[in-house]
């Protein structure tokens, strides 16, 4: 993603106060596990 479209996209979350979570891996397993973590506890 580049940074026009990151920007495009933060505005609209921002404007529309939507919850936005950042997953730090690549790795298909730990990513399931830490979206299921972040939505149990709203991280």
């Amino acid at each position: 993603m580049n940074h026009g479209v990151y920007y495009k996209i933060m505005n609209y979350v921002r404007k529309r106060n939507i919850t936005v979570a950042y997953i730090k891996s690549t790795n298909v397993e730990i990513v399931r596990k830490e979206i299921a973590y972040k939505i149990k506890y709203q991280v």
